[in-house]
């Protein structure tokens, strides 16, 4: 392929980071324009305005200007199954990306991209010294259709390649094994779509409250930026509320207390719900995945595009997480864990949104058989109690005895405090008996699973081929107990991805790597 420039409106998207900076200093000098416009006389005003939008007006042209310079010379070309990306005006880079190394190739259209019929293309590779990876080796924006011949032809070289070697190195006949040239054949074949029940249930079980309380926290500190009048009434008013709730609390006893506070996290709950559920529906519209050959395709949303392709190969393993809630309706999410693949903040690493429990072993070994394990898990023993639920409920206790000791020498009651602190221990003592649990590991010849948690349970199931290291730990108690805890190192977008389970049976893990044939 010869060289080529990406679409001309990657040149807006480079200065959408300018236009933020702009709308900043913007915002910061608008209450000192505003004391310049109203001090002067009206005949200067115009002048003041003028000065004001040709200094925004300059800017704008010269982040334009320096965005076009960028533009046209950056420059992407296709040689001998490696991707050459060229850009930088004074001092030149050009990147080499085989297309065996690209991990994640992902496209993606927002509203700006569907007006003028582009899309995004980025390349990822995971390549990181010592860190975790957070970009791609290449995103730019190209049209649609240069888009999909470029990723196509990528799909089609690697999978020719792959064939290749399977043939030389296996007596399997082509037609028995997966994958194949990638053709322009449409849609693929989804193996799963998310329906509205999804959304909604991925919205009641998400824990997106603090979210809330900072878009919340986000919008009163801007208004009272612009109006202090209402930060301030709104201090006073919340002021008086504070007085309400201590005299309530003095004059009746602490199961009110604790009632009322029951109550109002009934309150933030629905209102947790409702808006999760509206993010879920704008984000996940649409979610679908299917196996296609050697790759995963994912593809989702209504305002913002997404598509993903990760060749199998490159997935390292995969986690089932349950929060608490989703853990009461038996529901769970599923994602993957694959360099470029949610390594960006506003990426997810999601194979599937949410899904219930009965129907993961289906997904898994439809979509990723390479991941499927068969066996009888080793779970902890009761010699397990001891570090699972004695030992965390005893520090937690310590710990709060001291923070109470040390407030009470402060405040005169201490009703609500106390209330907090129970709440609190019967959430340490739930999480550590779920934890208990929930403890436990499995492996096979070709996986390797793991199971940890308590009230946010993740179950992490490991490609043999991906694994790092197994280490066994353990200390004088846990010995007298015959436990140990295990930590499993495998790849990931971070420098290594850890999975633990904690005071299982000692010597299991060593029977695992021998199955397995990794050496502690």
């Amino acid at each position: 392929m010869e060289k080529r420039h990406p679409h001309f409106t990657d040149i807006f998207s480079k200065m959408t980071s300018f236009f933020g900076f702009l709308l900043i200093i913007a915002l910061d000098s608008l209450s000192s324009v505003a004391e310049a416009v109203s001090s002067v006389s009206p005949g200067e005003t115009a002048t003041v305005t003028l000065i004001v939008a040709g200094a925004i007006l300059f800017l704008l042209l010269i982040a334009f200007f320096f965005a076009y310079l960028g533009w046209r010379n950056t420059w992407i070309s296709i040689k001998d199954d490696t991707l050459y990306y060229e850009k930088g005006v004074i001092f030149k880079k050009k990147t080499s990306i085989p297309f065996s190394k690209i991990n994640t190739i992902d496209t993606g259209r927002n509203i700006f991209n569907r007006i003028f019929g582009t899309s995004k293309l980025k390349f990822d590779t995971g390549a990181m010294i010592g860190q975790a990876k957070t970009g791609a080796e290449m995103n730019l924006i190209f049209s649609v259709a240069e888009t999909e011949q470029i990723k196509r032809f990528i799909l089609t070289r690697n999978a020719a390649d792959a064939d290749a070697a399977e043939e030389t190195n296996s007596s399997m006949p082509k037609s028995q094994r997966a994958g194949g040239t990638v053709e322009d054949k449409g849609e693929p074949a989804w193996f799963v779509r998310a329906s509205f029940r999804d959304f909604l249930l991925y919205g009641l079980t998400s824990s997106g409250v603090f979210k809330l309380f900072i878009l919340l926290i986000a919008g009163a500190v801007f208004a009272g930026e612009l109006l202090p009048g209402i930060l301030d009434s709104a201090v006073g008013y919340a002021g008086s509320w504070i007085e309400i709730v201590n005299d309530f609390v003095v004059r009746y006893n602490i199961f009110v207390v604790i009632l009322l506070f029951v109550a109002l996290l009934a309150v933030f709950f629905v209102i947790n719900s409702i808006y999760g559920v509206l993010v879920a529906a704008i984000r996940f519209y649409n979610f679908r995945v299917a196996r296609d050959g050697r790759n995963i395709v994912i593809k989702y949303g209504i305002i913002s595009l997404k598509s993903y392709t990760l060749p199998v190969a490159t997935i390292h393993a995969v986690k089932i997480k349950q929060n608490l809630i989703q853990q009461i309706f038996r529901q769970c999410s599923i994602e993957v864990v694959s360099m470029g693949y949610g390594d960006e903040n506003k990426e997810l690493k999601l194979l599937f949104p949410i899904v219930s429990k009965s129907y993961v072993a289906g997904m898994i070994a439809q979509l990723l058989p390479e991941y499927v394990v068969q066996c009888d898990y080793v779970k902890t023993t009761k010699s397990g109690i001891l570090h699972h639920i004695v030992f965390p409920i005893i520090r937690w206790a310590v710990v709060l005895g001291v923070i109470y000791a040390m407030l009470s020498a402060i405040f005169e009651t201490m009703h609500l405090t106390a209330a907090v602190m129970i709440l609190i221990m019967v959430l340490v003592a739930v999480n550590a008996v779920l934890r208990y649990r929930h403890t436990a590991l499995g492996y096979s010849g070709k996986a390797i699973a793991v199971r940890e948690g308590g009230m946010n349970y993740t179950e992490t199931l490991i490609r043999v081929d991906s694994m790092q290291s197994i280490i066994e730990k353990n200390g004088p108690i846990q010995r007298a107990v015959g436990v140990s805890s295990y930590v499993v190192r495998c790849h990931a977008p971070f420098t290594q991805s850890l999975a633990l389970a904690k005071s299982l049976p000692k010597g299991e893990m060593g029977n695992a790597a021998k199955c397995i044939d990794i050496v502690i």
